[in-house]
């Protein structure tokens, strides 16, 4: 009998190519792991999941499935032929219940629950925090039955390999393991481990299926050394910078500026680490950072740089810099690749189902590009979200230099987390990570804390550094009355008398556009021009707007722009005055540096004011408002006591204090309590400590190593608390990309589209969803995995709006 994996895909002829044999399927996939698993020196460890992930497919009634779905895919329900518990079960049964080595047992569960999860929507819970004693993975490979499992068993070890060389397999496998261990601090590394097996199997095999469904199943190759290609990018870059030194005039902020980034340079050559870089704002963080990643990575043979920026906030235009340095086309995104979301939906995949790869699941969203800008909410997606497209990408988030630009913008829920998996890439994944912000904020300080390198500041004599970057003195307007938009509006009309231009950032979307609609209703229409800025419109709109808000700085065009609080971090503009909404002192600080940015004046006005609860909701931003409350007291101290931080607001002193109280006040939430449950995420990470009460309750001792809850983080992990879906936009070339989703691509196609396509897409909640769909404004498209916009529903001054005719609506589309 020949057994296969996949069959044949159709030709133009309604022919089929022939089909891939599950021998050569497991063999590919097992070599793509193993390549992969280097990156850890686990290519055994992960090449043994690869080598296994599939053997159930051995039964007769998974080979029967396949050759009824040839014939006739419509008379098979997808996934109903369990293939995945086989190969769990046989590493269970071999290298678990017959051994007492700790460190084989450790193995058949790490790499058994990456083989029986492999199309799951994340790895099993070893333990289940919400039962007594539950394990979901022993439910898999010791209670389920698994038919036809002698049959299994002899087809694999007579196609595939010898239970000789198999032995093998798994005893250098275990040699790996053991090496690994002595550098782990804790039980939750192991996790993390387990999430890096997971990872390897499903790229492994997801590759490895698309290539055969394009005909190429033996051309996949693994990313070759990329030091020569960062050592060029790195002179390229300074040359730039030295071109563009050139044409600067020679102020002291571009004298200090190119003392920074010279800093930076020179502690490139330090080794792997957890760094911190804490230019001013306007420093010019965006090119000494690329400097440093360029030239670190070049040096110590990384693999690729990622830049994490804050969620809620843009990429485009530090990606559209870095492009432009880099001499590359603006719509490049083989070099530099803009990841904003996942424009294909992950299946969410309930109980012990599981379903065969098909068709957009294939695409390749990994993270290969040599330079990649991404958001906070997909990097901590990787790691812990469910749904296996965003894990697919962990493993090349190893032996990296990641960038975390605004590092104090990470969800206080989610500290802990976060601290972990930076300890980790750097401990384990001889990752580079630096902590790049004006407003450091002690994660070294908290109780699961950051483990920072020594010495690890690249900027010397910061005190002295920070003060020569004054440009601006805040205006603190928060006492006393709260002001009302309207009153708001008032006060930008009386400074727009003696300003050519005005910022103001507003704390939630509905005020800027109720604001901005009040503006223009006035006849400072006529004398400025007036702009809106909100995460309602997608990447490549706001980053025309940008481009449009420079040219009219630039040319002294009278200019007045209101904002959400995008436009503080990576946005590089310079206004003559900016009005701030009391938030965060770190948020103050952010917008402090889009005035006066370049010192082309004495210092100028940045006025803090407090908009009334009415016209400013803040009842689903919990953290600015907590940020809010803690920056208005100390306000309210510096009115007391006029010497308090030297009179400065934006002191370092003041910003400790203020992050001290911020962490203090949130320290219960910094483990991630899950709402409506007695459950913190963080410690289920390891679970070690429940060995004792599991042996209270059972009267016996817990039957395996490990004790953490994958599938339980995966499932109320959220980096922002409301669930929000990506959506195609229509505005400019993206019209053109949603009709080309609209048509049939091959995977290829498919893959290179949606990739290009990533500027044109917002994030919208699901009650907008369910709006748009009713209002009959949304397009589905590949069977509901990729949503669009109609063109009525999308407005060159909004960005998205619910009206349905491009207009306005009074629903806010986020808070």
């Amino acid at each position: 009998m020949e057994f296969i994996a996949h069959p044949g895909p159709l030709m133009d002829n309604d022919q089929r190519q022939p089909d891939q044999l599950l021998k050569d399927h497991l063999l590919d996939c097992q070599k793509i792991a193993e390549s992969l698993g280097r990156q850890l020196n686990l290519g055994h460890m992960a090449g043994l999941a690869a080598l296994l992930h599939d053997v159930g497919k051995y039964s007769s009634a998974f080979q029967e499935y396949i050759q009824s779905a040839k014939i006739d895919p419509n008379s098979v329900r997808r996934g109903s032929v369990d293939h995945s518990t086989a190969g769990g079960k046989l590493l269970y049964d071999m290298f678990h219940q017959s051994t007492s080595s700790p460190y084989e047992k450790m193995l058949a569960e790490l790499v058994g629950n990456a083989i029986i999860s492999h199309h799951s929507s994340s790895l099993r819970d070893y333990w289940d925090p919400q039962t007594t004693a539950e394990s979901p993975f022993l439910n898999r490979v010791r209670e389920k039955p698994v038919i036809e499992y002698a049959q299994i068993k002899s087809a694999f070890f007579t196609e595939v390999i010898s239970p000789t060389h198999f032995k093998k397999c798994v005893q250098y496998a275990v040699q790996e393991l053991q090496v690994l261990i002595k550098q782990l601090k804790d039980y939750s590394s192991l996790f993390l481990i387990g999430q890096f097996i997971y990872s390897c199997v499903i790229d492994a095999d997801r590759t490895n299926t698309m290539l055969f469904e394009q005909g190429k199943a033996m051309t996949w190759q693994a990313d070759g050394d990329r030091t020569n290609l960062f050592a060029a990018d790195y002179a390229t870059v300074v040359a730039y910078l030295e071109a563009k030194k050139l044409d600067s005039p020679t102020t002291k902020i571009n004298q200090l500026r190119a003392q920074m980034a010279l800093e930076c340079d020179e502690f490139a050559d330090r080794p792997t680490g957890v760094y911190q870089l804490s230019i001013p704002t306007g420093g010019g963080k965006t090119f000494s950072s690329l400097r440093f990643a360029l030239k670190h990575a070049a040096k110590q043979h990384k693999a690729r740089i990622i830049y994490v920026v804050p969620f809620t906030t843009v990429i485009e235009q530090n990606a559209a810099v870095t492009r432009k340095a880099l001499g590359l086309p603006e719509n490049d995104q083989s070099h530099v690749l803009e990841f904003h979301s996942n424009v294909v939906q992950s299946q969410i995949i309930a109980g012990d189902n599981e379903n065969e790869e098909q068709g957009l699941e294939l695409i390749k969203d990994t993270w290969d590009a040599p330079i990649i800008f991404t958001t906070m909410v997909q990097f901590l997606n990787t790691f812990y979200a469910s749904g296996t497209r965003s894990i697919r990408r962990l493993h090349n988030l190893m032996n990296s230099v990641v960038i975390f630009d605004e590092v104090q913008s990470v969800p206080t829920k989610c500290i802990s987390m976060f601290n972990e998996v930076v300890n980790f890439l750097s401990s384990v994944g001889q990752t580079t990570a630096v902590l790049c912000t004006a407003t450091q904020p002690a994660l070294d300080a908290v109780r699961n804390d950051l483990k920072l390198s020594e010495n690890g500041e690249m900027i010397q004599n910061l005190p002295a550094i920070t003060e020569a970057f004054k440009r601006v003195d805040i205006v603190d307007q928060s006492q006393g009355e709260e002001w009302s938009l309207d009153h708001l509006a008032n006060f930008v009309q009386e400074l727009a008398v003696n300003k050519h231009n005005i910022l103001v950032i507003l704390n939630t979307k509905s005020a800027v556009k109720k604001l901005y609609q009040t503006l223009a209703a006035t006849n400072l229409s006529e004398e400025f021009k007036l702009v809106h800025l909100s995460t309602s419109m997608c990447a490549a709109h706001r980053l025309r707007l940008f481009s449009d808000i420079t040219k009219a700085l630039k040319n002294g065009q009278r200019l007045i722009c209101i904002s959400s609080q995008l436009i503080e971090a990576g946005v590089d503009v310079s206004f003559e005055c900016v009005i701030r909404s009391t938030a965060g002192l770190d948020s103050i600080a952010q917008a402090a540096g889009r005035c006066n940015r370049n010192g082309e004046k004495e210092r100028q006005n940045v006025y803090v004011v407090k908009i009334a609860d009415d016209d400013e909701k803040l009842t689903y931003l919990p953290e600015i408002a907590d940020g809010q409350k803690i920056t208005l007291r100390l306000l309210q101290d510096m009115v007391l006591d006029k010497k308090l931080y030297n009179g400065e607001l934006l002191s370092p002193a003041a910003l400790r204090k203020y992050f001290i109280d911020f962490f203090d006040k949130e320290a219960v939430e910094a483990d991630y309590p899950v709402k409506h449950t007695n459950l913190k995420l963080m410690p289920l990470m390891s679970n070690q400590g429940q060995r004792g009460s599991i042996k209270r309750a059972t009267n016996e001792d817990w039957p395996l190593m490990l004790l953490n809850s994958g599938q339980t983080i995966a499932k109320f992990f959220q980096v922002i608390d409301s669930v929000t879906q990506t959506v195609l936009v229509p505005y400019a070339v993206g019209a053109e990309f949603i009709t080309q989703l609209n048509g049939e691509l091959t995977t290829e196609e498919l893959d290179s589209t949606l990739k290009a396509a990533q500027p044109y897409t917002v994030n919208l909640f699901t009650y907008q969803i369910t709006e748009l769909d009713k209002a009959g404004l949304l397009m589905h498209l590949y069977n509901d995995q990729i949503l669009a916009l109609r063109s009525e529903a999308y407005s060159e001054e909004y960005g998205v709006t619910m009206a349905g005719d491009s207009g306005t609506s009074n629903m806010p589309l986020f808070f």
